[in-house]
């Protein structure tokens, strides 16, 4: 049953399968919260190690559940989701962190004409130990569905949601077989008809690590599942191909790219795993059929560097080209030239530091 209050009550799911590395740190940071008028509904999907051992020493906020036998990501999802008693919910994976004031000043942005309010994050490669934001400049907000179609990319670790916006139907929820696309096929059908806010300070923490679902198994599952996805958003809301016609099309686009960067994905995927040869004939493959000078230095680099050396210097240059952008738009053009050429000092072969050095110089 939901609760209501004049201040209102949040639910916090959190799905977790042998999270013990970091579930300790997710959960204290929603107890850390400068709001405290929440729940935590922790469902263990039939996790092995110390998972239940460090839910049950939590006090009564936390209410914990376990599956019956293990369960698909989407069906655990809704499980969690039909114990919410939160007039608002949100998601934290176990493997990720809120920021202290994120449910505070998320609560303060749902006015009664706004539904949906995500805001920026930090990515944390915990490989390399750099934060890096997820959003350089100020996002859309209002009615974004458009948007999304176009370019997902709501950070699950930062969407708070009304309860009501939500149907009381559980077939409407996540779908049940998903494993990597199940909160996107979630937040799409949400947006139709809803208004969204958006802040642009960090409130949560991303961790990207070498067991993250969408590190591991995304080549296996995304391409079908985003196109099942487009399927349901048609089925649960008739018309919405007529009225969104370029923008369904555009996400079928990203279907296609992803399925075509597929084989460099998995290239990489062998990279990270120290497998150099496979991953150098993976990278050489590609090459030769697409004659892509990006996947000949990344043969080149899959031999001679460990993986974590080439990510390194990658996201430096990022964080560098993006304070660059940042400094190009206040008018110090001097010090963004600086930034541009770090950045393309550090990793010559990104196409985005390429273009921001030319354009400064």
């Amino acid at each position: 049953m939901v609760k209501a209050s004049s201040t209102p009550y949040v639910s916090v799911l959190v799905n977790v399968r042998n999270g013990e590395e970091y579930l300790k740190e997710a959960l204290d940071s929603v107890y850390s919260q400068t709001f405290q008028n929440f729940e935590i509904i922790l469902y263990d999907n039939c996790s092995t190690d110390k998972t239940a051992e460090i839910a049950k020493s939590y006090d009564e906020k936390l209410r914990y559940f376990k599956a019956p036998q293990p369960l698909e990501l989407g069906e655990a999802r809704n499980r969690a989701l039909a114990e919410i008693s939160g007039e608002v919910f949100c998601i934290l994976d176990a493997d990720d962190y809120f920021l202290p004031t994120r449910l505070e000043k998320q609560i303060a942005r749902l006015t009664p004409e706004i539904d949906l309010v995500y805001a920026n994050s930090y990515i944390l490669y915990q490989s390399i130990g750099i934060k890096a934001l997820q959003f350089n400049q100020p996002q859309e907000e209002g009615e974004i569905l458009a948007g999304m179609l176009k370019n997902y990319h709501l950070p699950i670790a930062t969407v708070m949601i009304r309860t009501s916006a939500l149907p009381k139907e559980p077939e409407w929820w996540f779908p049940p077989h998903f494993t990597f696309s199940e909160e996107a096929d979630l937040f799409l059908r949400i947006l139709y008809g809803v208004r969204a806010a958006y802040i642009h300070e960090p409130l949560s923490v991303y961790r990207i690590h070498d067991a993250n679902i969408s590190n591991t198994t995304a080549h296996l599952h995304a391409p079908q599942e985003q196109r099942e996805l487009l399927e349901r958003l048609e089925r649960f809301i008739p018309g919405c191909k007529e009225k969104f016609p370029e923008e369904m099309k555009a996400f079928e686009k990203g279907i296609e790219k992803y399925i075509a960067e597929m084989p460099e994905i998995l290239a990489k995927n062998c990279w990270k795993k120290g497998e150099r040869v496979h991953a150098f004939c993976g990278f050489l493959k590609i090459f030769l059929t697409s004659l892509r000078v990006s996947s000949l230095m990344y043969a080149v680099f899959s031999l001679i560097v460990p993986f974590n050396s080439y990510e390194l210097r990658r996201v430096k240059s990022t964080v560098l080209q993006a304070e660059g952008e940042a400094l190009l738009h206040q008018g110090k053009e001097k010090e963004a030239q600086i930034s541009f050429r770090r950045a393309f000092t550090l990793a010559p072969w990104r196409i985005g530091s390429v273009k921001s050095l030319l354009r400064s110089l």
